[in-house]
């Protein structure tokens, strides 16, 4: 902090301005421009660095003089926002500044890979993306506390990327993804009472939520209730023997491995640098460790049938390599569900170090059809965001003739979802007006 210089006459400051103000306007001045400063906390392996090396050093403020450095490097930690892009960098960071300014530090953010991918989902998923940040969050914290430096658990923020709001920044993650259900549920409750600005993006997804989840239970029930068409007839003998798979020929055997792993997607798990083994890597399928035959019989046509997909590279990467050179020449589909642009240039480079071709290599779109959600997985993303552009825009002109063009920010949403017979009692109240 800024204290009085009672020795120092006036005409030694009078090459700075600044310093000839009191220190108390000298204080607020300081505190006015760092609160609105961000620092980003460099890697800890240069190696690492991509593009242009850059040096990440102190602000410009704290670099003057001498003494606007000795006055202003207590507020610089207490005030500034720190950034941090790879949890792995920020104990090192932490014991290099040292403990005294530890303690002065008041907001870090992580920026975790908890993002709302466009895609309108069940509830239970906007659920999942808050228990996602808490897990990424308390992977920095665990490293943190491991590795010696003092960190309070409420300084450290997560980001949290939710349909039709802003980023959130929060400490409590999984509050804040039950608030916004909760704010979903109390949209499709009392729709008027909600302001418009709000209700113009959210009750479009509050309308598809509820489509996805009576798809999805739709699914569900029909597994459990609808009996299979050549069971209708058949008589049931409660003593008859057990079916022995083994027993059928090996032709047979290798048409149902292929039909029970034909693109089955397996997720490859987020795991942090302490997790089990078993936490690093998707569990083998119940068929798999059946028995040891079925496993040896099963497991190439596994690597090649189902879809592995993961959500950042990181843990592609992980698998590829664990898996070892003979399994990845096997694997015929790798997919990335990040955004398209990201996620095509990151499966891309890790499926290229590993000699993957590029046609094996997936990105996810996610668009609304009738009467729900279509998931399309996809090697040509430029392609298919065509195809789908102009099929939309051949349902617009159908119904709509060209004379409404989605001009409006509010109402794009309400326009889409009617081209796809989502949003009719809007449409015919405009036709009523």
């Amino acid at each position: 902090m800024a204290r009085r210089k009672k020795t120092s006459p006036m005409a030694d400051q009078t090459g700075c301005r600044l310093l000839g103000l009191p220190a108390e306007l000298r204080n607020r001045i300081y505190g006015l421009v760092l609160s609105c400063t961000s620092h980003r906390i460099p890697c800890c392996n240069s190696r690492l660095n991509i593009g242009e090396k850059k040096k990440h050093g102190a602000p410009g403020l704290l670099l003057t003089c001498k003494q606007i450095h000795t006055e202003t490097i207590s507020m610089f930690y207490a005030h500034v926002t720190f950034y941090v892009t790879n949890w792995w960098d920020l104990a090192p960071w932490l014991s290099k500044i040292g403990l005294a300014r530890q303690q002065q530090i008041n907001t870090i953010h992580y920026e975790s890979s908890s993002y709302w991918y466009g895609t309108f989902q069940s509830q239970e998923t906007l659920r999942h993306l808050g228990t996602r940040a808490a897990r990424h969050r308390k992977w920095v914290l665990q490293d943190v506390h491991q590795s010696g430096p003092i960190l309070g658990d409420d300084k450290v923020y997560v980001r949290m990327y939710l349909p039709g709001t802003k980023i959130y920044w929060t400490n409590e993650p999984k509050k804040i993804a039950e608030m916004f259900v909760e704010k979903l549920r109390e949209i499709k409750k009392r729709p008027g009472k909600i302001n418009s600005s709000a209700a113009c993006f959210l009750q479009p997804i509050a309308k598809l939520l509820d489509l996805v989840s009576a798809s999805h239970m739709a699914i569900f029930a029909s597994h459990i209730h609808i009996m299979p068409p050549h069971a209708k007839h058949a008589e049931t003998d409660l003593a008859a023997r057990p079916f022995r798979f083994l027993d059928l020929a090996a032709e047979l055997r290798n048409r149902i491995y292929e039909y029970a792993f034909f693109r089955v997607e397996v997720e490859l798990p987020v795991s942090g640098p302490r997790d089990d083994k078993s936490e690093r890597f998707p569990p083998a399928p119940s068929l798999l460790v059946a028995c040891k035959q079925t496993y040896t019989e099963a497991l190439t046509i596994y690597y090649s049938e189902s879809a592995f997909y993961s959500e950042c590279s990181r843990p592609m990467r992980q698998w590829l390599e664990f898996i070892g050179s003979i399994r990845r020449r096997q694997v015929s589909f790798v997919g990335h569900a990040g955004p398209i642009r990201m996620a095509k240039s990151a499966s891309l480079s890790q499926a290229r170090l590993h000699e993957i071709p590029d046609e094996k290599i997936h990105v996810r779109f996610v668009f609304p059809t009738l009467p729900g959600i279509s998931t399309y997985w996809t090697n040509d993303p430029e392609g298919t965001a065509k195809k789908f552009g102009e099929h939309l825009g051949e349902i617009r002109t159908k119904r709509y003739g060209g004379s409404r063009p989605m001009t409006h920010h509010g109402r794009s949403s309400w326009l889409m979802l009617d081209s796809f017979g989502l949003g009719e009692d809007e449409s015919k109240s405009d036709d009523e007006d």
